[in-house]
Parts: C-alpha cells; sequence; structure tokens
C-alpha cells in the first residue's frame, strides 16, 4: 500500500472502477481550458477551473490545497460540482463533505493538533454520501500509479491527481482541458483572474505529470492534451502521440 500503513476508513477504493469505460476529462485552469466543450462522459474540475466561463457544471470537484477552504474558488466549488473529492486534511472544513459543523469542529482541532498534515486520520472522518476523502503519497519515479494503489500520488500539481483519479475510476481514455504546465509568450497562466493567490508550476511537476501520464499509458489508457501544452508524453487532441 501506497504512503504507509494509517489510511482513511473510506477513501478512493469507492471510486475505483465507477466509470468503467469512459472518456474522462480534467479541467485545470489554464487558458486552454476554454476548449472544453463538455463532450467527455466525466468531468473532474480541480482548483480554480470552476472559476472559468467554460466550466459551468462538473461531476466532480477535487482540491489538494492544504488552504483550499481559504481560496476564492472553494466557495463556488460548491455550486458547479455534484461530489467532492478532497485529501483528509481538507474534509474538515469541507461543509458539504462533513455536513455536522460538531464534527468538523472536532476535527479542526484534531488536525491542528497532528504532527503531519498529510497523514491526518480521524475515526470522525467519515465523508457524507456522494463524497469522497484521500490521503496523500509521493510520487517515487517508478512504476507507482497502478489499479490497486490506495492512495493519491502528490508530485504533478493538482491537475496530475485528478489524473490518476480518472485512471482508477477506469477510464477508457483521459482529456486534460486548462492543464498546459507552462505559460506561452504573451498568454496569462490562468483562464481566469486568481486575483496574485499562489499557484504555478515549477520544472519537477512537469517532469512527474510526464512520467505519470506514460505509466497510464502504458497500462491501456489514452491521454489527450487539448491546446498549448508543454507535456510531452499525451497525444494532442487530433490523436497525433507526441512522445512514449
Amino acid at each position: 500500500m501506497l504512503g504507509g500503513t494509517s489510511r482513511p476508513m473510506i477513501g478512493i477504493e469507492l471510486l475505483k472502477g465507477k466509470h468503467s469505460g469512459e472518456s474522462i476529462a480534467v479541467l485545470g485552469s489554464s487558458p486552454t481550458i476554454d476548449l472544453y466543450r463538455g463532450e467527455e462522459d466525466v468531468s473532474i474540475a480541480v482548483n480554480g477551473s470552476v472559476l472559468c466561463d467554460s466550466v459551468r457544471e462538473a461531476d466532480y470537484f477535487l482540491c489538494g490545497d492544504r488552504k483550499s477552504n481559504k481560496r476564492s474558488w472553494f466557495e463556488p466549488s460548491f455550486k458547479i460540482a455534484r461530489h467532492r473529492v478532497v485529501p483528509t486534511f481538507v474534509a474538515p472544513y469541507d461543509p458539504a463533505v462533513i455536513p455536522d459543523s460538531k464534527v468538523r469542529r472536532v476535527l479542526v482541532e484534531a488536525l491542528h493538533a497532528a504532527e503531519h498534515y498529510k497523514q491526518f486520520v480521524h475515526d470522525s472522518l467519515q465523508p457524507a454520501p456522494g463524497h469522497t476523502i484521500f490521503q496523500y503519497a509521493p510520487f517515487l519515479r517508478e512504476p507507482t500509479i497502478s489499479p490497486s494503489q490506495t492512495h493519491l500520488c502528490s508530485g504533478g500539481t493538482i491537475a496530475g491527481v485528478a489524473t490518476q483519479l480518472a485512471f482508477l475510476m477506469g477510464a477508457r481514455e483521459i482529456h486534460l482541458y486548462g492543464c498546459s504546465f507552462g505559460t506561452p509568450p504573451g498568454q496569462p497562466h490562468y483562464g481566469y483572474d486568481n486575483k496574485g493567490e499562489a499557484g504555478g508550476i515549477r520544472r519537477h511537476h512537469l517532469s512527474n505529470m510526464n512520467d505519470m501520464i506514460s505509466q497510464i499509458i502504458s497500462q491501456g489508457t489514452k491521454v489527450y492534451s487539448h491546446g498549448w501544452s508543454s507535456l510531452q508524453t499525451c497525444a494532442t487532441a487530433d490523436g497525433e502521440q507526441v512522445s512514449l
């Protein structure tokens, strides 16, 4: 099992194979999100994509920032997505995932006392029906992505986490929108006004995401990138393979 022995009582196991054979769109927030038309069977919106004009609804919302509840996109995300997938350390602040305010207060106190927030677990971490919690594991640059993984690997931005989730859901093919992993000259980094909130792509994010995609492709799931992108291991939207 990835990431140690402790784990939440209810995690991503509930979503494994849930959308077997379907096409899944991963919706990021770079300007290429404007190419999204809702043509895939399932959609997973991450972070600020919910503030982009082309994302009016989504099947799932996924975030992973420690300060997610303080970001400008957190409140709007409740109106956009039907199901939420959040890490255990965000769940205490999410009234959809943990509806009971008293339980949330207990969880917040326990989280503040936890030694390592990414490994946070608690007996009261029981998400409401329709929502899911998860724990992180580090991406190790060896065969790490597989149908048997019980944690979602960090290191490839939240888009990398969503791409893993789509794979575990059983996607036949994964379509990346707003996941440019870089900024072309003369264009903004985001497809919305992020009001100066922290963000960006580091070199290891790009290399890790390329490796994650390669591992997914090697197991039979096609991955397509729509619009300008620095990614080198997925196919372009017209089906031309960039690199493997």
